[in-house]
């Protein structure tokens, strides 16, 4: 019994917290759905705050709606504006500057060996590092090819449960020393899941006479390990967002035009998520229809949002697109993005400057997934 009752309690706490930011409806019918074209109002309260607005982390690798973590600090519970400090009075002799640490960015390494009176080459692939995880799960496979011919192809073993592993594989490829100039080492890193498919990781191609093993050379080659940095060709799915402010009506409009590069063959239909955001707070959300994946799938839908100008710095919309399909039991998130003068994302920040220097018309931009 108190689990229900602390239920109930929690349900009427939410409930009145959401009647005090929304605005009722000036009519007695209810709506049991939304549709995409309906208009979807969102009441923002206007709030003056004088201090600066707190910084925040965003969590990417969740599917939860939640859009970001705020760290407490009791630094800035209160803050003194009679303290000044004079900067010529530190001492920076105490102060040592720490580097910058290097980006981690995926990396192949490998040793070339090429025998000149059995004219073979031998690749010693002997691990990786760095590699991109979904989900914080990944088991990573090799394949190596010496173009420009296709075959013989090998495959490594496939490494369960590591995002840096080692293979230590011996292959041997025949390459005649006249063809030598025209040959390049292409290795691709896949990650095979449970279904025994394979997905990508990055790939890298590293031409022979960079290593000086060219149609010149009288004797053998043997090269220190080489590191080269995988890169994934393929690009990052986009969506096209459009975004407008009303001055007269203080409307915010939010359209969702369309998506594109969804390479995964395994996604059937998509849908979008948007969430609205104010004062860190999850205020609403409303879900898109389904729509069939194709080359670049039409949305159409736009969003509204009531809040006045001033109430503007204090919104984050968070748009998320996810798939469904037959081989997936829940539901995949393809990526994300987020709108507002304080978001996490780069070219959200970007697109709504641009839009509140520009109010008559709407702005549209293309927004990679992250």
């Amino acid at each position: 019994m108190y689990y229900v009752w602390r239920s109930v309690r929690n349900y009427r706490h939410k409930k009145s917290q959401l009647a005090a930011l929304t605005s009722k409806p000036s009519s007695s019918h209810l709506y049991s759905g939304v549709k995409a074209s309906q208009t979807i109002e969102f009441v923002v309260p206007t709030i003056t705050l004088k201090c600066t607005e707190p910084s925040f982390s965003v969590t990417e690798e969740s599917d939860s709606d939640c859009l970001m973590q705020f760290p407490y600090n009791p630094l800035n519970r209160k803050r003194n504006s009679n303290i000044q400090i004079n900067e010529n009075e530190i001492s920076k002799s105490l102060y040592e500057e720490l580097p910058a640490k290097p980006e981690d960015r995926p990396e192949i390494n490998f040793v070339l060996h090429y025998s000149f009176v059995r004219q073979q080459l031998l690749v010693t692939l002997l691990s990786a590092r760095n590699l991109w995880q979904k989900r914080n799960h990944v088991n990573p496979m090799a394949k190596v090819v010496l173009l420009p011919e296709k075959n013989p192809k090998f495959i490594t073993k496939v490494q369960k449960n590591t995002a840096n592993p080692v293979f230590n594989e011996l292959f041997i490829f025949q390459a005649i020393r006249n063809t030598l100039d025209d040959r390049v080492l292409k290795i691709t890193v896949y990650n095979a899941d449970s279904f025994s498919r394979r997905h990508v990781i990055g790939r890298t191609l590293f031409p022979l006479k960079t290593a000086d093993i060219h149609s010149r050379i009288s004797k053998d080659i043997m090269t220190e390990d080489i590191s080269c940095l995988l890169i994934n060709s393929r690009p990052s799915g986009e969506l096209l967002l459009s975004l407008a402010y009303d001055t007269n009506s203080s409307t915010l409009t939010l359209g969702t035009l369309k998506v594109r590069n969804i390479f995964d063959k395994e996604i059937e239909t998509i849908y979008m998520k948007i969430v609205l955001f104010d004062k860190r707070k999850r205020i609403r959300s409303r879900k898109t229809i389904n729509r069939k994946v194709e080359s670049e799938i039409e949305f159409n839908d736009t969003f509204h949002v009531n809040a006045t100008k001033e109430a503007l710095n204090d919104v984050i919309i968070s748009i998320a697109v996810y798939g469904k399909s037959h081989t997936y039991v829940n539901k995949h998130l393809l990526g994300r993005t987020h709108v507002g003068q304080s978001c996490p994302s780069p070219q959200g920040r970007q697109h709504w400057t641009e839009m509140c220097a520009n109010l008559t018309d709407p702005i549209n931009q293309w927004h990679i997934f992250s």
